[in-house]
């Protein structure tokens, strides 16, 4: 986003259309979200959230933008929404994080468009 700064800017994103906005944001101090991610997008995210609805980005976003990084980190932002699952990659075994991602990616954008990269 022209005139913002990296630091105060939410990248949200599902591909490897997304990896050098999500490695700027990161480098800067932002946030890099996968949504249903594809092994790309995972792999270079902050945070991943595997849901078949966007429901729990808006108040992520909110806390981003009131207090920072350190206001959304180490919180489960899927909780409260019991098909939904939200990691940092960090704290878990990769492996499973891209493929729970890439399941509900197919799921929910059919099986055709969810293979796309």
């Amino acid at each position: 986003v022209r005139g913002q700064f990296p630091d105060q800017v939410v990248v949200v994103g599902d591909s490897i259309t997304d990896v050098e906005a999500f490695r700027t944001v990161r480098r800067e101090g932002g946030l890099a979200v996968s949504f249903n991610g594809n092994r790309w997008a995972v792999e270079e995210a902050d945070l991943v959230l595997v849901c078949p609805r966007a429901d729990p980005v808006l108040p992520m976003v909110q806390a981003f933008l009131s207090g920072g990084r350190p206001a959304v980190e180490g919180i489960d932002w899927s909780e409260g929404f019991p098909d939904c699952t939200c990691q940092w990659p960090e704290d878990g075994d990769i492996e499973d994080l891209v493929a729970a991602s890439e399941r509900m990616r197919r799921e929910v954008r059919g099986e055709v468009v969810g293979r796309l990269g």
